[in-house]
């Protein structure tokens, strides 16, 4: 064997061995560098989230329901996880995993890059409502969406809250709940916050849809989904 070929195959053996410590350095690194963070890293593999801390602040709460937490599904980098304790935050659009360890509960933000998908469950009904992560056609950024119907027409809801800095006392201010609906209007989807604007979106049938909306005593807005999925339906049937 030649000096050369020699010394190639040696100078190829030095990088492989560089390259296998430097990896499993950086990866002790990274692993010293989350332990010393406010990173946990839950069990269930539902792993890579930030601590949640919660400042009494403001009148009213952040969540999508009043008592807060509620049993829930996930889906996390393609697999699904049962029966979890969830709070959907709705002013940060954050969905919080809770999790007794050792007798104390931890509250973790799950990485939205990681959440596929999730339901919650209706406090106080039956009901059960699934919401995904993804970015609607027409509108900015990607969120979490409830998804409200999906039959000819699509539509979706943007579960928000905002904060209202005009309030006396103790406060600093107070959550204020503000929906936006979405429906699917030719290639994208408009939004609409109201009975008013959600019936120009649908002109070709606004005067059946009212009456309808009418006889049945159905409701517009963010907190009654299920009668926007009726009014739709109904929609589509008349529509084709």
């Amino acid at each position: 064997m030649s000096c050369f070929k020699f010394f190639s195959y040696f100078l190829f053996f030095c990088i492989v061995l560089f390259s296998a410590w430097t990896k499993s350095a950086f990866s002790q690194n990274s692993f010293s560098e989350l332990e010393a963070s406010e990173i946990y890293s839950a069990e269930l593999n539902i792993v890579n989230g930030s601590k949640w801390y919660y400042e009494n602040k403001f009148k009213g709460n952040p969540f999508l329901y009043d008592n807060g937490f509620t049993e829930g599904n996930v889906l996390f980098n393609g697999e699904t996880f049962s029966n979890l304790t969830l709070a959907f935050e709705l002013f940060l659009n954050k969905l919080i995993l809770i999790k007794k360890v050792d007798n104390e509960n931890k509250e973790l933000i799950l990485n939205e890059k990681f959440v596929e998908s999730f339901t919650l469950k209706n406090a106080g009904s039956k009901d059960e409502y699934t919401f995904v992560r993804k970015k609607l056609p027409g509108v900015e950024g990607i969120k979490y969406y409830h998804v409200v119907y999906n039959g000819i027409t699509s539509c979706f809801i943007y579960h928000k809250k905002i904060i209202n800095n005009r309030v006396a006392g103790d406060y600093l201010g107070e959550y204020l709940y503000q929906p936006v609906i979405y429906l699917k209007r030719g290639e994208e989807f408009r939004d609409c916050t109201n009975k008013r604007s959600f019936l120009r979106l649908l002109e070709d049938q606004k005067e059946l849809l009212r009456k309808y909306i009418r006889k049945n005593n159905l409701s517009i807005d963010g907190k009654n989904p299920q009668h926007i999925a009726l009014i739709l339906e109904y929609y589509d049937s008349l529509a084709h």
